[in-house]
């Protein structure tokens, strides 16, 4: 049960639950959910409850005059929730206010509320700066692992990660990140090709942006 509230322009403060929530019914039953067509999970007597976490953020319009909102969703969420047999675990629960400039992750997502150039509000859904980090990490990793290998074979291994990563982002605003991304692998394979050639450098001259991804198959993030 994953929801994100869908924000206007002057949504400011948000009931951010990041917890484990979970329902005794639904483990008794062996963890199968006809409703949701998950598969049965088989439940032994020295099997433990199966939690599954829930990441649930909830967006509330920060105008004053309604400020009576925040306590109002949070009592509506118990109430469904207890009719649900979950609960929230307060611990990680809490509450950011988007208007005094706060910010917060939500399933790799950075949130935070902008002024447009039009003077207008609205709230940014970017990818996490960690999340970018792990990605870089993660492809260099690769790189390094078929230093040797043709560049043929490394973008081979690279292109999925690449897609996948960037699927996932596209629904925020990831065009800058996405940039930064694009020019980053660019670079790695201009240096593994010219590496090969026992060269330094990164190419340019040889190898326009076009050839990347025409002739080598490179995937392109934007």
């Amino acid at each position: 049960m994953n929801a994100v509230g869908k924000p206007d322009d002057r949504n400011g403060r948000v009931r951010f639950d990041e917890g484990v929530l979970e329902t005794e019914r639904w483990a008794a039953r062996g963890g199968h959910s006809p409703e949701r067509g998950e598969t049965a999970w088989p439940r032994t007597p020295w099997s433990p409850p199966r939690q599954h976490p829930t990441l649930l953020a909830i967006l509330v319009d920060g105008s004053r005059r309604h400020d009576w909102l925040l306590k109002a969703v949070d009592r509506r969420l118990r109430e469904e929730f207890a009719k649900l047999d979950l609960r929230v675990n307060e611990a990680k629960s809490r509450v950011v206010d988007l208007t005094q400039g706060e910010a917060f992750g939500f399933l790799g997502f950075t949130i935070r509320r902008l002024r447009s150039t039009r003077g207008k509000w609205w709230v940014q859904q970017t990818p996490a700066m960690k999340q970018r980090t792990a990605l870089l990490r993660k492809l260099r990793e690769e790189f390094r692992r078929r230093d040797s290998q043709p560049v043929g074979g490394v973008i081979a291994v690279i292109n999925p990660i690449l897609r996948g990563w960037v699927n996932y982002f596209r629904v925020g605003n990831a065009a800058r990140c996405f940039s930064f991304v694009k020019a980053w692998v660019e670079g790695r394979v201009r240096r593994h090709l010219m590496g090969a050639r026992g060269r330094r450098g990164f190419g340019w001259q040889r190898w326009s942006k076009a050839w990347l991804y025409t002739r080598l198959g490179l995937f392109n993030a934007l």
